[in-house]
């Protein structure tokens, strides 16, 4: 619900306020800036304890506006406000003077309020008059809905009506479904999101959407048109469909289902090569999905032999079809964003002309239905399709894919059934209808998600009353056995699958729409112009195609950076991304064209290098006269396997999901075991109840502990000395899993370890599976499986090639980075091992999650009993809870030796976090003197701790001042400690912005030698020297470099944490005391260093930089 700002959230707020009434002189693009900042905070408060999710500030606005019954004037000022000096922001025109006093006024009287409800409003802004000609209104519009009530038509019959506003102007509107929307009335509420095409005004004021428009339920949330077309079984037409497919679906693929990866890989070759042999066509399309291959071979559901005589047929299909196609331009897989629909999609083939023709083939393997085959539209027109509901639907969804990419296209939309030799290719209608009908089935499926995550399960209880033999026969089995599994789960149990249920829905709406409290979401490819990215720095933007530099034979693509292309960017070389030209993008938050799926191959100083994922596209469009824009992209399938995860804890005995729940103690069988030469004591009694541990051990490892050097490598040669193990080592990025085949490589010989994942994003090419999947026989693949007994991948390559667990089975897993996966991510694959081993620190950063604060809390007894009080908690985490509550002192371990920090540096972490201090492993940890060695620098820059105090300032995620001070102090650190290698100083700062304004301030020569990156990008590294640029200027920007939790009965900053422990040598901290001050972790930080080290200003820092002669 929403709720009244506090007294002290009131406080700080107009704080803030005060500042930005003061900065008179300041410019006036930081002072709007600034001044949206405190607004969008004082509606983040407000719904701080909503679960319901905002696509936009103009919906959590007006939902706020309606549920506290904010008085109608100020809401209107407060709106006008908001959009007026958004869109000077947006258009950089220059804010008036006075505009800007009477915003801070309506903003003032808006926090006043809260306090007194009595507050007079201040005198309502001038609005922009209506328009009184019907005709010039927009075909399309946005709406926010506040609020629903009921009109009858002339037969009595209820029209569900909607008030709301214009989500651009702001201006009221009222909405009536007709005809098949009327049934959407029900799925929309206060602070929905909607878009009207094509819908009829009656008045300025007035919009009907009836039998010829099209409505669409927050449109932010793209579903892919396949999800949606699934549903339509001809039979059984459900959204329930979509949540069957999560619940209740083969983790491995059958026969049938491989010999239809394999047919469509070998269509895109046959058009990529018109003359590659059947043979030739078909090895590359087996290598393509050669783990599918492999699971199905190994489970004896086919053969190499039987496989290519399957497909053989296809193939002939397809070559006969191939001289019928529309010839053009052809792109395989083209990838296409329709935010106007909320619907995104992969076509199989496009085919493009002169003019506006494209035509859309898709390649169906299955069995073909009758050629005069009839579909129903809810209208009650029938279309003759000669093809399969979901098929037709799925070119539904295509249809209007392309209707939104290309305005006016015209061209056909075919269907080509492989297996069907005398009639293969079927054309699909065009028709509004069956565009309607996807859309209706769209919005549904959208209400459904949304209303599990906010814990409304009414949905899924559905689904679990249906017959099974009402769905189509391919679900019966499958659901039949999940259906079952539900129905024999504790009260307990079904509480902990629905919680889980819940936050993966909660997450992949904040991975399209963001996290509030930053600018996030997938969303802001389309909702932000090019110059917001830029200014921003959340895309690669202004990139020019480098064809001297590319291989578009392979689809690397390389760009080089203009001067307006920033150089502080989001993304790392393996990264995933989505590249389009600056003019895909339009006002009105449609997408031109295609876009292109791509991976980071190289990333550099002045260009990138892209690997795109479809290989055969129209190169045309690649030019080096346009500029072009890198955008991060997401994995929904990560959301889907956090999903089916939940399915498979369900499947699981009784006595196994007891003991994940962490209800029952795990079992311990102590063993007798030589201790490793390089072991210490503690690192040996850690080691040792590992060894022993028979269902799984937790083993946490505060910063250089040796966590996965040491103990990791340690654990593993000593299991492999059991013949019977077959071990799965996991971990979340593949940065961590490189490092776990660093520590391991020494047992790569006999083919004892395989690495799993693509062979560009390993820095171990030798040991990677998929090169010699590339071109070794089948049979050797099979042989190198059996022969290996290490498997190495990441966690969310393991969720999404099931298949893995099919070619091997595995006897213990050991999971690195434990505590940066959620519990749904890494239940799974717990679930299919007999023992696991999960290493971790729960003290350091915790899993990457996109979603509000209040999304993430539960609270039930239950829930309570196995430790379970937020969702973003990781399994590794909560069952150390559990272990440590129940004195269970057999499934856990802490190493307490660290071969990283100087013991100075290593104290405040150390008892402030971890309730006692770090024994050391080397002697110069603890005798190496107070004060560094460095003669030549200030004096204050040679003790290992240094806190420099520094001025707020009006701007909004940086801070300049301090940007020049921590350049300085680089600057006479990297003088004295010249040659300077690369691992010697780093800089760690909160946002891009002061990461940009910091590397501003460096001279040339160091930008290359120093690193200058954000905390969670320094996890698992390390730096002689650390300076921490915390750039705060507000009291409500604490938050934002927080990251708080209680553990072992004191609360921890996770952050902090992580950020201190990169320092080997020393730590300087630069930020504003009084403003940290506000968190008392940073006030006991800052008092310890005025005891141990130094605390100065920034004043007094520069000028004692400024006397030095470094």
């Amino acid at each position: 619900m929403a709720r009244r700002l506090t007294p002290s959230e009131c406080a700080e707020l107009l704080e803030d306020l005060e500042q930005l009434a003061d900065a008179k002189q300041a410019p006036w693009l930081d002072r709007c800036n600034l001044f949206s900042e405190v607004l969008r905070t004082s509606y983040l408060y407000a719904t701080d304890d909503e679960v319901q999710r905002f696509a936009t500030l103009a919906a959590r606005q007006l939902y706020v506006h309606q549920a506290l019954g904010v008085p109608e004037q100020l809401a209107r000022n407060l709106e006008y406000h908001r959009r007026k000096i958004h869109r000077a922001l947006l258009t950089k025109t220059e804010y008036p003077h006075e505009q800007l006093r009477d915003a801070i006024e309506a903003l003032q009287c808006w926090i006043e309020w809260h306090r007194n409800k009595a507050a007079q409003p201040i005198a309502a802004q001038p609005q922009v008059p209506d328009e009184t000609d019907t005709s010039l209104q927009p075909l399309s519009v946005r709406m926010v809905v506040s609020d629903r009530h009921t009109v009858h038509d002339s037969k009595g019959e209820a029209i569900p009506t909607f008030s709301g506003v214009v989500e651009a102007t702001s201006e009221r509107i009222t909405l009536h479904l007709h005809d098949r929307w009327r049934a959407m009335g029900n799925l929309i509420r206060s602070g929905t999101v909607l878009h009207i095409i094509a819908g009829r005004w009656s008045d300025t004021n007035t919009l009907h959407c009836g039998s010829q428009a099209l409505l669409v339920l927050e449109p932010d949330l793209l579903l892919d048109v396949t999800t949606v077309a699934e549903c339509f079984t001809g039979n059984f037409n459900s959204h329930l469909l979509a949540l069957l497919r999560l619940f209740a679906t083969e983790t491995t693929k059958g026969a049938s289902a491989v010999v239809g990866t394999v047919v469509n890989a070998c269509f895109d070759e046959l058009l990529s090569d018109p003359t590659v042999s059947i043979g030739a066509a078909i090895d590359r399309a087996l290598r393509m999905r050669y783990l599918d291959v492999l699971a199905a071979i190994n489970s004896q559901s086919l053969s190499i032999s039987s496989l290519q005589s399957d497909i053989e047929p296809h193939i002939a299909t397809i070559q006969s079809v191939l001289p019928h196609l529309d010839k053009g331009r052809l792109t395989t897989e083209p990838t296409f964003l329709a935010p106007h629909y909320g619907i995104q999609g992969r076509l199989d083939v496009l085919s493009e002309t002169e003019g506006d023709w494209r035509s859309v083939v898709e390649l169906k393997s299955g069995s073909a239905p009758p050629s005069n085959l009839l579909l129903a539209a809810s209208s009650g027109k029938s279309f003759s399709i000669g093809m399969r509901p979901n098929h037709a639907m799925q070119i539904a969804g295509y249809n209007l894919l392309l209707d939104a990419a290309y305005p006016g296209r015209t061209g056909s939309s075919q269907i080509l059934y492989s297996a069907a030799p005398d009639a293969p290719l079927r054309n699909a209608p065009n028709a509004h209808d069956l565009k309607a009908d996807f859309l209706v089935m769209r919005n549904r499926i959208v209400a459904m998600y949304v209303a599990l995550a906010q814990r409304l399960f009414g949905d899924l209880d559905h689904l679990l009353r249906l017959d099974t033999h009402t769905l189509p026969p391919f679900h019966q089995s499958a659901f039949a056995q999940w259906k079952s599994a539900m129905g024999s789960l504790t009260d307990q149990e079904a509480l902990y699958i629905r919680a889980l249920i819940s936050f993966a829905f909660a997450e992949w709406i904040a991975q399209l729409v963001g996290n509030p409290w930053r600018l996030s979401g997938y969303a802001t490819l389309w909702r932000l112009s090019i110059p917001e990215k830029t200014e921003q720095l959340l895309a690669l933007t202004y990139l020019r195609y480098d064809p001297e530099g590319s291989d578009i034979t392979r689809g690397y693509l390389a760009f080089t950076f203009s001067d307006q292309t920033p150089r502080t960017t989001p993304f790392r070389a393996g990264d995933i991304a989505v590249l389009y030209p600056h003019t895909a993008l339009t006002s009105d938050g449609s997408i031109q064209g295609q876009v292109f799926k791509c991976s980071i191959r190289e990333l550099g100083d002045v260009k990138v290098v892209v690997s795109l994922r479809n290989k055969l596209f129209d190169r045309t469009v690649f030019t080096d006269d346009q500029w072009w824009a890198l955008d991060a992209d997401i994995l929904s399938t990560n959301i889907d396997t956090m999903v089916r995860a939940c399915a498979e804890f369900t499947l699981l005995p009784q006595q196994r999901r007891q003991l994940l729940l962490g209800l029952v103690p795990p079992r311990t069988e102590p063993r007798s075991v030589q201790r490793p030469a390089r072991l210490t004591d503690a690192q040996f009694a850690v080691y040792s109840a590992a060894i022993g541990a028979r269902d799984y051990f937790l083993l946490e490892g505060p910063p250089g502990t040796g966590k996965t050097s040491t103990m990791l490598r340690a654990l593993v040669e000593h299991l492999l000395t059991d013949e019977r193990e077959t071990l799965l080592c996991a971990a979340l990025t593949n940065r961590a899993v490189d490092e776990i085949c660093s520590a391991l490589k020494h047992l790569a010989g006999d083919g004892l370890l395989l690495r799993m994942g693509s062979i560009e994003s390993t820095e171990h090419p030798a040991l990677a599976f998929a090169g010699a999947a590339r071109t070794r026989p089948f049979d050797e693949l099979q042989q190198l499986v059996e022969r290996a007994r290490i498997i190495v991948a990441t966690v969310p390559y393991l969720n999404a090639n099931p298949s893995v667990f099919t070619l091997k089975r595995f006897t213990t897993a050991i999971i690195d980075e434990a505590a940066q996966l959620v519990e749904p991510q890494v239940v799974g694959i717990v679930s299919r091992v007999e023992r696991f081993i999960m290493i971790g620190d729960a003290h350091q950063l915790p899993a990457v999650v996109q979603q509000s604060e209040r999304s993430m809390r539960v609270s039930h007894p239950l829930l309570d009993a196995i430790e379970l009080r937020r969702l973003d908690t990781s399994l590794f985490e909560r069952l150390l809870r559990i272990a440590q509550r129940n004195g269970w002192h057999h499934a856990w371990g802490r190493l307490t030796e660290q071969a990283r920090m100087h013991h100075i540096v290593a104290q405040f972490p150390g008892t402030r976090f971890y309730g006692r201090e770090f024994g050391t492993l080397h002697a110069w940890q603890r005798n190496d003197p107070a004060l560094l060695p460095y003669e030549q620098l200030p004096s204050f820059l040679r003790h290992r701790l240094v806190f420099v105090d520094t001025s707020p300032e009006l701007h909004q995620g940086y801070n300049v001042g301090e940007a020049r001070l921590v350049a300085a102090c680089t600057t006479a650190l990297a003088t004295v400690l010249d040659p300077l290698p690369s691992n010697t100083l780093g800089i760690i700062a909160p946002f891009r912005k002061q990461i940009r304004t910091i590397i501003e301030q460096l001279p040339e020569a160091l930008r290359a030698q120093v690193t200058v990156d954000t905390v969670e990008r320094f996890q698992g590294s390390q730096r002689d020297h650390i300076i921490i640029s915390c750039a705060i200027n507000q009291p409500s920007d604490l938050r934002l470099i927080e990251s708080i939790i209680e553990l072992d009965g004191r609360p921890v900053d996770r952050k902090l944490n992580v950020a201190l422990t990169r320092a080997r040598h020393q730590v300087i901290v630069v930020g504003c005391r009084r403003i940290l001050e506000h968190n008392t972790i940073f006030a006991e930080l800052i008092a310890h260093i005025e005891r141990t080290g130094i605390v100065l200003s920034a004043s007094e820092a520069l000028e004692m930089l400024g006397n030095c002669s470094v």
